[in-house]
């Protein structure tokens, strides 16, 4: 009990530090009590409420669809750390920014918004990711893009990465009903309309059904609309 309240103790600075309370979050891991089992979780919000659905065809890796989680999730005692692994995604050269996995969840009370996100990429995954948002899941003409991520380096593949979406200068997201976040495989921006594996750094190593991507500690943070920070 001691070690869980430190643990939100520590989560609370890490977001009170910029002014930001907790909206939302997902950290995979088994709802206490731990079964300490990296591969057991959940796909229920952690912190908040919301949804967490996979689009475009992806699924939950068949293997492990739980796996060990990012080392930046302070909730855990590190034996029951858990994300969750996808797979699944489009045949080289068609459908970009279709697959993945999407986020969605109330603003309604907050402005500022920013969300951040975990990732980890298997050898023959796609090395790109998009980011989109929608100020309301309902209208599916709704996404835009905000961020690319495209992961340069082959040790990434072993390494999870730590991405900020910065929505805050984005009003039509602030005190939405139905906010979405999804996070999606893209072409490689350097590669022709091409998938580009994300260690192998070909597009003849990509493997859509075989490669996966990672997430863990998916969280939506905001400012109260009244101004008010996270109380100490």
């Amino acid at each position: 009990m001691q070690k869980i309240i430190l643990s939100v103790f520590l989560s609370v600075l890490v977001f009170s530090s910029r002014g930001q309370s907790v909206i939302a979050q997902w950290n995979f891991n088994t709802p206490l009590p731990p079964d300490n089992n990296q591969l057991t979780g959940s796909t229920v919000a952690s912190m908040g409420s919301g949804s967490v659905r996979l689009i475009g065809g992806s699924i939950p890796s068949g293997t492990n669809p739980f796996n060990a989680g990012t080392d930046n999730d302070y909730f855990t005692n590190g034996i029951d750390n858990t994300a969750w692994n996808i797979r699944s995604f489009p045949a080289q050269g068609t459908l970009s920014k279709t697959a993945g996995i999407q986020f969605a969840c109330s603003t309604i009370g907050y402005q500022n918004i920013i969300f951040r996100f975990d990732e980890k990429h298997s050898s023959s995954a796609p090395n790109t990711t998009v980011v989109q948002y929608n100020p309301d899941t309902t209208n599916a003409a709704g996404w835009v893009d905000v961020q690319v991520n495209k992961l340069a380096d082959t040790t990434y593949s072993e390494t999870y990465l730590t991405h900020i979406v910065d929505l805050s200068s984005i009003t039509a997201v602030n005190n939405r009903p139905r906010l979405g976040i999804r996070i999606v495989a893209a072409f490689d921006p350097d590669s022709s309309l091409r998938y580009i594996a994300t260690y192998y750094k070909t597009a003849a190593a990509y493997s859509p059904g075989g490669g996966t991507i990672r997430f863990d500690l998916a969280t939506f943070t905001g400012l109260p609309l009244g101004g008010c920070t996270v109380p100490a």
